[in-house]
């Protein structure tokens, strides 16, 4: 909600995420990111989709195997209502824990690019920290630095200053 009524939050950066992504799979979207934009506005309205989540996916299909190459593109856009990811973690605060799983090393997987496989480990430390009573995980990178937790960036402010992970690990 804002004072001109709903709006999706930074939709065009989003976009040029969603293009970068592509990209970094070597994958081609068959819709400009004009199109795009006016498909998710226009699903946001059918649905009267007032607070939620948009997720356009981008997908290929076809031949099983690690060669692509004759796969057909697919984009679908999944739109949802949902609240706050950490429920009432902004106000009460949120228990969390340092993930077994490590963040993906930069050179072994387009960690910047929004793409499936990157967010395994992910899922694996979110369950851990499910299991162990945790909002959320800690992930460390293979040095054992902080890198990010399971779906948010983290950083702290330390005598004014905002300390944050190296920026290659800051999703965008």
């Amino acid at each position: 909600e804002t004072p001109k009524g709903h709006a999706v939050f930074r939709l065009d950066d989003h976009l040029d995420r969603l293009f970068f992504s592509a990209k970094s799979a070597k994958i081609k979207i068959p819709y400009t990111r004009q199109q795009l934009k006016k498909a998710i506005t226009q699903l946001i309205k059918a649905d009267r989709l007032e607070t939620g989540y948009i997720r356009p996916l981008v997908y290929l299909a076809g031949d099983m195997g690690l060669n692509p190459a004759n796969n057909k593109v697919h984009v679908g856009i999944a739109a949802w209502k949902w609240g706050a990811y950490l429920g009432e973690g902004l106000t009460k605060g949120v228990k969390t824990i340092i993930s077994n799983q490590r963040r993906a090393d930069k050179n072994a997987m387009p960690i910047n690019a929004k793409v499936a496989g990157n967010y395994v480990a992910s899922v694996l430390a979110k369950k851990e920290a499910v299991e162990k009573k945790a909002d959320e995980a800690i992930m460390l990178d293979k040095n054992g630095n902080v890198a990010e937790c399971t779906g948010e960036n983290i950083f702290y402010v330390k005598s004014n200053i905002l300390i944050t992970p190296p920026l290659d690990y800051i999703l965008s």
